[in-house]
């Protein structure tokens, strides 16, 4: 596709920076807890991981990075997928003033009121109920007999909503 060696090269050399920053960005999350580093940090690293993305897709003669993910996938637009988005959003919104404000802030200065919305079970509980919701899967926790690496490993189990089957489980 590409007619010129320096083209080529240029490429490869994209395609071994986003490698580069990809791996980067896996160190960081790989670090405990209490290592952890700054949010900006892991949002600076995938923006630019998308920014090289984005220009390797534009060498290969696609409008951005979505366009040339979406060449051998169901949806064959960037239009659908926002379609989609836009259905799913339909659902899910509103949010609550409380929870934008809350997102906008990044975190900080939460009030007590909301701190209930943010602990991992009340999160879980949400984040399955919409599951249910937008896929007709139902998330449940297997409770007891859990042979997990670390006392505090959980599973799940996901099943369809009409018919009870069993689709999978994780960790």
């Amino acid at each position: 596709f590409l007619s010129s060696e320096k083209e080529r090269q240029k490429l490869a050399d994209l395609a071994s920076d986003i490698k580069t920053v990809e791996g980067e960005l896996q160190e960081l999350c790989r670090l405990p807890p209490d290592m952890q580093r700054s949010p900006i940090e892991f949002v600076t690293l995938v923006y630019e991981i998308l920014g090289l993305k984005t220009e390797w897709a534009k060498m290969l003669g696609y409008d951005n990075y979505a366009d040339w993910c979406l060449r051998s996938r169901v949806a064959s637009s960037t239009e659908e997928i926002k379609k989609m988005h836009a259905d799913i959003a339909e659902k899910a919104l509103p949010i609550p003033d409380e929870i934008l404000a809350y997102a906008r802030t990044g975190g900080s200065n939460i009030s007590e009121e909301l701190r209930v919305y943010f602990l991992l079970d009340s999160v879980l509980d949400g984040m399955f109920n919409l599951c249910t919701a937008l896929f007709g899967i139902v998330v449940e926790e297997q409770a007891d007999n859990v042979n997990g690496w670390h006392r505090d490993v959980r599973l799940f189990h996901v099943s369809n909503a009409e018919d009870g089957s069993h689709l999978a489980s994780f960790y």
